[in-house]
């Protein structure tokens, strides 16, 4: 007889990071499912409480890069505003689509270029003045620095937006105090659990889209 039983009736097995990728790893292999590139998948559960009473931090949407990247199907584009060619240069190179200063402005005036066809658009803080004509073209895409988008260091953003894992943090329906989100870590065989840190990390903690924070998370 197998050794089988209602799951739903008992506490469920916890396993370690570890010992759950190396599972990953087992059921993936070529001599069973045959995809050993799957992505592997974190569940993050969070407590959505805010610093202030009886408050809670919405839902948010958020990009971070990952310590140790990995290959996706996905192309993003990038626009960059800076000035000066030397910068314009190393922030090409970083990897952006688009880079410029005020000739950039002009064509996006003029709407020889089109703003939605780029999946995020950076910026150097000494043309952000420069930028406030096109404002209304930007909209949400306005480079903030709450946003993230509005940096001195350019080629880091482009790195982060180019190569960062997209996530999102959903507020229970029902239990406002909870949240939690599913993202990709990392894909099958390259995988390697390296560190595991129950605290949120500060990028959350300082850019939610409440001006209040969630003040923990657990895996």
């Amino acid at each position: 007889m197998d050794d089988v039983y209602p799951l739903k009736f008992y506490k469920w097995v916890v396993y370690s990071a570890e010992d759950a990728v190396k599972a990953h790893q087992e059921t993936h292999h070529p001599t069973m499912y045959n995809q050993p590139s799957a992505y592997v998948y974190a569940r993050v559960e969070f407590d959505m409480n805010a610093v202030k009473k009886n408050r809670y931090v919405d839902s948010f949407t958020r990009l971070s890069l990952l310590p140790n990247p990995f290959p996706r199907e996905e192309e993003r584009t990038i626009m960059a505003f800076c000035k000066g060619p030397e910068m314009v240069k190393e922030v090409q190179d970083a990897g952006a689509t688009t880079v410029g200063g005020a000739d950039l402005i002009k064509k996006i005036q003029e709407g020889t270029i089109k703003l939605f066809e780029y999946d995020y658009i950076i910026a150097h803080p000494n043309i952000i003045t420069e930028l406030v004509p096109i404002r209304g073209l930007m909209k949400k895409k306005f480079p903030t620095l709450k946003a993230g988008t509005l940096d001195t260091d350019l080629q880091s953003l482009v790195k982060k937006f180019a190569g960062g894992v997209q996530y999102r943090v959903v507020r229970d329906e029902k239990q406002d105090n909870f949240g939690s989100v599913e993202v990709a870590v990392g894909r099958g065989f390259a995988l390697r659990v390296v560190k595991y840190d129950r605290t949120i990390s500060k990028e959350v903690q300082n850019d939610s889209d409440d001006e209040d924070d969630a003040v923990a998370a657990k895996a």
